[in-house]
């Protein structure tokens, strides 16, 4: 019996142990319970904002990889408000009209030239219309990749530069990348304005697949009524290609500008 009586004076005992659970509950369970659960409520609010950002995150890539260009038979994904920085849509929009101002005249001119070896107008032979013909099927394309997906990629690859705190290493590549992309624009766009000064001219003896303006002199000095009318459609497909170059001027003008500012 005596082990027993004196354990009651030497063993520590929580005066609150046998205490009942109404008690103990005004104590401190109320706190740490509104505090746990506000740490829960955090926790699934952020879960959930991360789960929607990715959810919307994973939308828009999967709306990027759906070809929508050109209109009636979707291609690539070309879209100049998603892809380019804001500071160089309005040079990727001129590019643009360019190439779609390019184009026609390059059918144009297709035309007038197959007029006019139809008739017999200005000494067209059937040498240039194969070549008007090769021009068009190939300058075409030519325009579009070498010199309008190329202003397109440069202004588009800036996005890249967004990341936060890249390493140096990263930020030389990047610009090196830039420089050579811009570079690379403005050498075959330059190639772009001798081809408008060309097509616009239509130099006597080796320009007769243009219809350009000695074209039109030739026409004019043939003297038929037909004559006149391909005179005059050389006339409007050289202003064409005239308007083209004084566009494609400034243009190349802004990205050289750019190009020394990378």
């Amino acid at each position: 019996g005596f082990p027993n009586f004196f354990s009651i004076f030497t063993k520590h005992r929580n005066p609150m142990a046998d205490a009942p659970a109404w008690f103990t509950r005004g104590v401190g369970g109320t706190a740490d319970q509104q505090q746990h659960h506000g740490q829960t409520a955090t926790i699934e609010q952020e879960e959930a904002d991360m789960l929607r950002r990715e959810e919307a995150l994973l939308a828009r890539e999967i709306d990027a990889r759906v070809p929508n260009y050109p209109a009636w038979r979707p291609i690539v994904f070309h879209s100049i408000e998603i892809e380019v920085e804001p500071e160089h849509q309005a040079l990727v929009r001129r590019t643009l009209f360019l190439f779609w101002m390019t184009a026609i005249s390059h059918v144009c001119n297709l035309i007038i030239i197959t007029m006019s070896l139809a008739g017999a107008v200005a000494g067209t032979t059937s040498a240039d219309w194969f070549l008007a013909i090769a021009f068009t099927l190939v300058g075409i394309p030519a325009a579009w990749r070498f010199w309008y997906r190329g202003i397109y990629r440069s202004a588009s690859s800036t996005t890249t530069s967004n990341a936060a705190s890249p390493p140096p290493s990263t930020t030389r590549s990047m610009n090196l990348c830039l420089r050579v992309s811009w570079s690379s624009f403005v050498f075959h766009f330059s190639i772009h304005l001798a081809l408008c000064i060309w097509m616009a001219s239509s130099f006597p003896e080796v320009g007769g697949m243009a219809a350009g303006f000695f074209k039109m002199v030739e026409a004019i000095r043939d003297g038929s009524g037909f004559s006149y009318f391909i005179a005059a459609a050389c006339a409007l497909a050289a202003t064409t290609w005239v308007v083209n170059l004084a566009v494609s001027i400034d243009v190349l003008r802004q990205a050289v500008r750019k190009l020394r500012a990378k």
